[in-house]
């Protein structure tokens, strides 16, 4: 009944009904903690692994569309009318983990220790990241804006996962603010979140889910027929360095498409050196 962590006494409520029971314990290893981030189609909660007595973070597989949890209760509901949907995005959800689990030693990107199975569900165990997401950090700047210096280190780092990606033949496909975490500590880390979306190398998806973040996404992100490919990303992340830098979102690419308004980040602000402007519109063309 208390946490070997942080000796809170359990049972304790979870945030929303929906979501696990703080206390319950999966595998016969890991006691779960409060959730601390959800999406679309997952629950993030903090969790302690008894076998190895430290905490890790534990994603489990929850798209609300789809699926919901009476109070209390660990097993997921889902309704006959979603299951084949159901069943597909899961097998998606997987496959984030197995590409995650192949980047395991790349500094960038989180690092998974294992899946499993369970409550008619899928989970993730990963690393515990400590810090905040760059579209939070933005918020809480002054100007909105980041200092040139931390901001290409942001954009390098977070190139060097994109490396590693293109080079297995995934891509990405939603580079934006808030998939980028800068993680505190003695040294700065930055990882690349949201493994989710990426188009993966296999081609085994029998759909092709469009994922869009306005502003960020390229012009061939709005059409499934279209090709995606490296510089999908790099588009995105040239949009997201754009912002850093300005303070101010690109419009949209559809937009551009049709009259295109958006001016050299250096017409924004003069401190920003002519090369780096000119290499973000060309990551942007």
């Amino acid at each position: 009944e208390l946490c070997p962590s942080c000796a809170t006494v359990f049972p304790v409520q979870p945030k929303e009904p929906v979501h696990l029971m703080p206390g319950t314990v999966l595998l016969d290893r890991y006691i779960i903690g409060q959730a601390i981030g959800s999406g679309g189609f997952g629950i993030i909660y903090k969790a302690w692994d008894t076998k190895f007595e430290t905490i890790v973070a534990l994603k489990e597989y929850f798209p609300k569309r789809l699926v919901t949890r009476a109070p209390g209760t660990a097993d997921i509901i889902v309704s006959q009318k979603a299951r084949d949907e159901y069943n597909y995005r899961k097998t998606r959800f997987l496959a984030e983990a197995r590409t995650m689990a192949k980047f395991g030693n790349h500094k960038n990107i989180p690092n998974v220790f294992e899946v499993f199975d369970a409550n008619g569900s899928a989970y993730i165990v990963m690393e515990l990241l400590e810090g905040m997401a760059l579209n939070n950090y933005l918020a809480q700047s002054e100007d909105k804006k980041v200092d040139i210096s931390f901001a290409t280190l942001i954009v390098n780092e977070i190139g060097k996962a994109l490396i590693s990606l293109h080079n297995e033949g995934i891509i990405h496909r939603d580079v934006a603010p808030d998939n980028i975490y800068i993680c505190s500590g003695e040294t700065i880390k930055i990882k690349l979140l949201d493994l989710g979306s990426a188009r993966l190398a296999d081609n085994t998806d029998d759909v092709i889910d469009i994922i869009l973040k306005p502003g960020y996404s390229p012009v061939e992100q709005y059409d499934k027929l279209q090709n995606i490919g490296p510089s999908t990303d790099v588009y995105a992340l040239g949009a997201t360095l754009y912002y850093m830098l300005t303070g101010v979102k690109p419009d949209e690419s559809t937009n551009r498409k049709i009259q295109d308004t958006v001016v050299a980040p250096i017409e924004l602000s003069s401190d920003i050196p002519e090369n780096l402007s000119n290499a973000i519109m060309k990551a942007m063309a």
